[in-house]
């Protein structure tokens, strides 16, 4: 297992996440994230998949917020 590869690759999807300027961007950063998932979810107990995956959904339910309000 590479601890820093994962790791790299997780802090990679949050920051094309946090950087999008769209919900375009956003499906991009979810699709990135599901191809992270299949490509580390073995190297990672179910803990740390929880963990990752509940990280990833605030930081997303965050970014969507703040872009809805730029829309009104």
């Amino acid at each position: 297992m590479n601890i820093i590869s994962i790791d790299t690759e997780y802090q990679w999807v949050l920051k094309t996440l946090k950087s999008s300027l769209t919900i375009d961007h956003v499906n991009v950063s979810d699709k990135l994230f599901e191809a992270y998932l299949t490509k580390w979810s073995d190297e990672l107990s179910d803990v740390k998949l929880l963990t990752i995956n509940s990280i990833y959904e605030r930081q997303k339910s965050l970014k969507t917020v703040e872009l809805q309000k730029n829309i009104v």
